[in-house]
């Protein structure tokens, strides 16, 4: 059959928009970079800070020293952010936005050859542009977002800051600011900082303003402009807003008590007309009604012109991976409300299980450790379908969570044993509900033990201590009272129903299962006191076990792996305090003492990305964003004793360099600020010997330099070394090399100093 190209055109979107659901169907694969770095990046910062600044040579000397001063801030801080690995190249997501970005500018080539758009890893709402054409989008915005054209109209918002230079006028005028300029000489702090604030809408009106314009040359729908809007008002809550039910955390042979349970939840209101009169950009309000007055009737109907298959394609995407930002950053109530949404699509994705799986087990570890606020919001305090979720997991106590995390993670191990993380959190999850010496495995009951236990609980529920009071004499006021009262002992009774006993019902009789239930017992039962308080709770014990003595520690290893090594050199008394120049030419000169160093020692040492084999930068950009995100999480829980959510990416990554060490270092140097004693200088006037010694120290510059290494064990999560010197002293070339040596020596040194 012949197939015009109409029809043709239809299947070939269709059999798109089914291939994409599959992708999500069964699992889903963290997004990473792919190809190749842009040329430019793998160019110095200073290199390009140069050739810019031949650029400003025919400007007015004043007008030339500002446009360098930004130009030198925003290459180093933008390369920096580049090269994070917090940045993607060449992924599906940024490719679809390009697309899109064509549409806008097709007929404008010489500006669109300026631009480069870049997705960021952050499940913020955000969009940002800088004075040289980088234009970012976050994936948090990109997920929230309604359609194509939504998407360009906040790309046409960000192209007019670049096209009419409002980072170069906002620093300006910024500038004028700060320094009391014109029309803003004698101004208080406050007035400041209205100025700014001021300044700085006016720009973002504009760029709504002209950027509207650019949009309506497109076919785009104009209406989208004022969705938009709302999509920014309602940033903050989740993606969708729908009920929670609580089977999904349960089985089919028990449930929550009616307790856990809100009778109402508050309904989303999100105020759009708020005070901004501090704020860089004005409240949405405002926002909306410039736009309603620019939007007349239009031709342009399209909410789509790329494909509305590839928008919902790249929306999913950016769904997942803001999931896999909430949890790295220990959002767990609405990374788990995120799951849930997500699960209604797909049920049956691996990834989503996983996570799910991990989230339970992390709030179980907290609320063992009385830390919950750390990952978990307040109810009170939110709206929405979500507050139900909060309030359940609120009321959830440590051992009801790692009772539902055990018996999700084991059914989860049971249809994935060859999962080496499920595996993992499952048993440690098995340590968390075990570590409770009152919950043994008879403490719950098996299928066939719940009907008897529900008979004695009914019976219980139905006897009414009440129901021989002649209430006749009665007031209305003490028949009120009495009835209040059998309404909460009836709710005492209900609490008094442990749900948690049925929890294991289904698998409890599981030869497997009963062996890792008696396995774990045995382990925890092993374990001594003072290991025993650690793991449970103590932050003390746990700061105890990373002192060391003045010998350090005994690594006995022969290779790691080091993070591109930091070097920041500041001086206090300038204005913009960080040299930027200075600072990557001692980065550089850092990197080649560690190589020196290493070779001293004869310990080998793999920087990320820099292995002799065949690798390119983009793997190397993908590596360091797997062990900061890594390092980041495992920081942030501190002296909790829990597996990262994100140890199932970075233990491949140790895998394949061959060890377990990884390591951070770096160095600050800074140049104080010389501080006038105007006490030590009179004191000095009664000596003839103070004066020209008080005046000597004065002259004399002081520097302080900070030296910081970090080598952790992946396997473990163990902070093995924590070095953070601070010494009041320049950064010479001896210093460095004694820091970097010292470090390694502990690393290699196979006799422990610290018995």
């Amino acid at each position: 059959m012949k197939l015009n190209s109409s029809a043709l055109l239809t299947f070939l979107l269709f059999s798109f928009f089914i291939s994409n659901g599959q992708e999500f169907k069964n699992n889903y694969t963290p997004l990473r970079s792919e190809g190749e770095v842009p040329l430019e990046l793998k160019k110095l910062s200073a290199e390009k800070y140069e050739l810019r600044k031949e650029s400003f040579k025919k400007d007015a000397r004043k007008m030339r020293k500002t446009k360098e001063e930004l130009v030198l801030q925003s290459t180093f801080a933008i390369d920096e952010l580049l090269l994070s690995g917090d940045v993607l190249f060449n992924d599906t997501i940024g490719k679809y936005v390009n697309k899109v970005a064509y549409e806008l500018l097709k007929n404008n080539p010489a500006l669109r050859s300026k631009l480069n758009f870049y997705i960021v890893k952050s499940s913020y709402i955000n969009a940002f542009t800088t004075e040289r054409g980088a234009i970012f989008l976050s994936l948090g915005l990109i997920s929230k977002l309604n359609n194509e054209a939504e998407l360009a109209f906040i790309l046409s918002h960000e192209i007019i800051h670049y096209q009419e230079n409002h980072i170069l006028n906002g620093y300006i005028e910024t500038s004028k600011i700060k320094k009391e300029k014109g029309k803003y000489k004698g101004q208080s702090i406050k007035e400041k900082l209205l100025s700014r604030s001021n300044y700085s809408k006016d720009l973002e009106l504009e760029a709504d303003n002209k950027g509207f314009h650019l949009f309506t040359k497109s076919p785009y729908n104009p209406a989208a402009a004022i969705s938009a809007m709302e999509v920014l008002k309602y940033g903050s809550y989740p993606f969708e807003d729908i009920a929670f039910d609580y089977s999904f955390l349960t089985h089919s042979l028990y449930s929550f008590p009616n307790s856990y349970r809100l009778d109402t939840v508050q309904t989303i209101d999100s105020e759009e007309d708020y005070d901004d009169s501090e704020s860089t950009h004005p409240n949405i309000r405002k926002r909306k009604e410039q736009l309603k007055e620019l939007v007349t009737d239009s031709s342009n109907t399209a909410f789509f012109i790329v494909s509305e298959s590839s928008f919902n394609h790249v929306r999913e995407i950016c769904r997942f991976e803001v999931l896999n930002n909430f949890t790295s950053d220990r959002d767990y109530g609405m990374a788990i409300y995120h799951n849930y949404l997500l699960q209604q699509d797909y049920p049956d994705n691996l990834f989503l299980k996983t996570n799910l799986g991990y989230l339970l087990y992390g709030l179980a570890r907290y609320k063992s450790n009385k830390n919950q606020l750390s990952v978990l919001r307040k109810y009170s305090k939110e709206q929405g379908e979500f507050q139900q979720l909060l309030y359940l997991l609120n009321r959830l106590n440590d051992e009801e969570l790692a009772a539902i995390a055990v018996d999700y993670l084991y059914r989860l191990h049971t249809t994935n044993p060859s999962n080496p993380f499920i595996e993992k959190i499952m048993l440690d999850a098995f340590r968390t509900l075990i570590h409770d010496e009152e919950k043994r495995i008879n403490y719950y009951v098996t299928k066939s033990e719940i009907e008897a236990i529900l008979k004695k609980n009914a019976e219980e529920m139905l006897a009414d201590p009440y129901a021989n009071i002649d209430t006749t004499n009665y007031s209305e006021r003490q028949k009120a009272k009495l009835a209040r009262e059998v309404r909460r002992q009836q709710k005492k009774k209900e609490e008094k129903v442990q749900f948690d006993q049925f929890v294991f019902a289904e698998v409890l009789t599981e030869p497997k299962f009963d062996s890792i239930f008696k396995l774990i017992t045995a382990e925890v039962e092993n374990i001594s006191s003072d290991e025993k308080s650690y793991f449970e709770i103590s932050k003390e014990n746990s700061i105890r076990k990373r002192k060391r003595t003045k010998f350090g520690v005994s690594l006995n290893a022969d290779k790691i792996v080091l993070a591109d090594p930091y070097y920041s050199k500041i001086d206090e008394r300038k204005e913009i305090q960080t040299k930027y120049i200075k600072s990557e030419k001692k980065q550089l000169s850092f990197r080649e003492s560690v190589y020196e160093n290493a070779e001293r020692l004869e310990l080998e040492v793999e920087v990320l990305g820099k292995k002799k084999s065949v690798k390119s930068d983009i793997n190397r950009l993908n590596e360091i964003s797997i062990s900061n995100t890594w390092l980041e999480e495992r920081a942030n829980h501190d002296y909790i004793k829990i597996i990262p959510y994100n140890y199932q990416f970075m233990k491949p990554l140790s895998d394949s360099y061959g060890t377990n060490y990884f390591a951070w270092m770096g160095l600050l140097n800074a140049r104080l600020k010389t501080e006038f004693n105007p006490t030590a200088f009179f004191v000095s006037l009664f000596s003839i010997y103070g004066l020209p010694f008080y005046l000597t120290s004065l002259l004399t510059p002081d520097y302080a330099t900070y030296y910081y290494a970090i080598v952790v064990n992946v396997e473990t999560s163990e902070v093995l070394i924590e070095e953070n010197n601070y010494l009041s002293t320049r950064d010479n070339n001896d210093l460095v090399q004694s820091q970097i040596y010292d470090t390694f020596f502990q690393i290699k040194r196979k006799k422990d100093y610290t018995k």
